[in-house]
């Protein structure tokens, strides 16, 4: 009994896949042959333009470097080695760069910087798991 209902199970994954590398497949036709249809128009115009001369614009250029929800266990996970020293968002970009192993431009480790002192932001003021510790100017009450 329990064999056939995991085997049930798997048939109705092996579906909802198929299903899914389906759509996508649609969607990418779909979308090639609306960008066809376009490069057509731009080709008909007066003016003539010629598509293949216009630079593509990749707005999610910039895709994470960790997982979802990695990058939250990568601070706590630095925070937590540092004790009570804590550590800056430089210090935590740099230690997930080392964990992953990464190889990246300076723009990119400017980003991650960037995307890790804004998830800090939040961890501190919104969800309350971080504690924002006086730098050396604010303890000397400068």
């Amino acid at each position: 009994m329990l064999i056939a209902g995991l085997e049930k199970k798997l048939e109705e994954a092996r579906r909802a896949h198929l299903t899914a590398i389906n759509f996508r497949e649609r969607v990418i036709r779909a979308l090639t042959e609306d960008l066809a249809a376009t490069d057509m128009v731009l080709r008909q115009h007066e003016i003539q333009i010629d598509p293949d001369l216009i630079s593509p614009i990749n707005s999610h250029e910039n895709k994470a470097a960790t997982d979802y929800g990695a990058m939250s266990r990568y601070i706590l996970e630095f925070l937590r080695l540092s004790g009570e020293k804590g550590g800056t968002s430089t210090e935590v970009a740099a230690y997930i760069v080392t964990q992953l192993e990464l190889e990246m431009s300076s723009n990119e480790r400017s980003d991650l910087r960037y995307r890790v002192r804004k998830r800090m932001q939040y961890m501190t003021r919104v969800e309350g798991k971080l504690e924002r510790m006086p730098t050396p100017d604010q303890h000397l009450g400068r």
